[in-house]
């Protein structure tokens, strides 16, 4: 496997260079966490077109398990295999997939497979990020460009958490442009399939771009059998809506507020958050991020991050400076990390 994957970051390199419109990144990050020690990350993609691309990530914890991810984007075919994100819809925004995907395009149309373990991961949060992919699924799906504004992405989940379920979902995206902006709004729905029985769910997602500002919303109901692979909890009905608009030509706040309510649990929980980002020069930025979750059954949840962000190289590196801070109900821990990112 050591043979194979430096074999792949060679031939990333060296791969016909004389495209025009060659361009890559190359991003180096390590991060010391009080609970999980020193987790180090190595990503490497070069794109030799825009349907022509490959990438190499590798992610190594002394603690843990080593981990990576290889990806071919060519114009007929794509293959993942190792640790990724699929992002297939709203229901698997946050499904994280140890195995492999691959994909066949033709005209305006897509087909995916996906085999692997997955489990719900926020890739931002230490804790759930360290968690194991422990649930068998095998994803199969159509994806296809209906108009130049409509999209459709259908898929059939097989579940195998001790026994064989189904999860069957259609996703519709609909996209309009505006005098100063854009709008897209995203409509999910989800049929489980369990000791036949049929639990539907259904998510609903819009975002309205006007000039310099954005606006973001998030609505849906999570039936308390289906398992999570997003934001929702089983059971939750609610959704959280965000907010941007710069206060001046450098301060750029996001504020976030929202509401779920668990009928699995009795449980009301409220969501609050703001992201924020100041120039400071034009080599210098800093940018923080507070979330807050309280909860009716004292399930509290709290996340801050801060960050100084750098570039050098006329702009071609992006160095960032970090400390993240989480508690839970059970444990808390605090990171502080280095991320290197170049462009090439």
């Amino acid at each position: 496997m050591r043979k194979t994957i430096l074999i792949f970051i060679v031939l990333i390199f060296i791969v016909s260079p004389a495209f025009s419109q060659e361009w890559g990144n190359l991003e180096i990050s390590t991060e010391v966490n009080s609970v999980y020690g020193q987790d180090y990350i190595f990503s490497v993609e070069k794109w030799w077109s825009e349907n022509l691309g490959a990438g190499l990530s590798l992610f190594y914890n002394p603690n843990s398990v080593f981990s990576y991810k290889i990806f071919l984007q060519t114009l007929y075919i794509k293959f993942i295999y190792g640790k990724f994100y699929p992002y297939l819809n709203l229901m698997t925004e946050n499904l994280e997939l140890k195995g492999h995907q691959i994909s066949f395009y033709l005209y305006n149309n897509e087909i995916f497979y996906l085999s692997g373990y997955g489990a719900r991961k926020f890739f931002d949060l230490p804790y759930y990020y360290h968690l194991p992919n422990e649930i068998p699924l095998k994803i199969l799906g159509w994806n296809s460009k209906i108009t130049d504004n409509k999209y459709i992405n259908l898929s059939l989940t097989s579940i195998n958490d001790g026994q064989e379920n189904y999860l069957i979902d259609i996703s519709l995206l609909n996209k309009a442009n505006l005098p100063l902006g854009n709008i897209n709004i995203i409509q999910n729905a989800s049929l489980y399939l369990k000791d036949s029985v049929i639990y539907g769910s259904i998510l609903n997602s819009a975002s309205l771009s006007l000039g310099s500002l954005s606006i973001k919303g998030l609505l849906g109901y999570l039936n308390p059998n289906t398992p999570s692979f997003c934001i929702f909890d089983p059971g939750d009905i609610g959704g959280i809506i965000s907010l941007s608009l710069p206060l001046s030509s450098t301060i750029f706040p996001e504020y976030m507020l929202g509401y779920f309510y668990n009928f699995k649990d009795s449980e009301h929980k409220f969501n609050l958050g703001i992201n924020l980002t100041c120039n400071l020069s034009n080599y210098l930025s800093l940018s923080s991020s507070i979330r807050y979750v309280l909860s009716s059954k004292n399930n509290n949840w709290s996340y801050m991050q801060l960050a100084l962000n750098f570039p050098t190289l006329q702009g071609t590196m992006w160095n960032s400076i970090y400390l993240k801070y989480e508690k839970n109900t059970t444990q808390e821990n605090t990171s502080l990390g280095l991320k290197i990112t170049y462009q090439f």
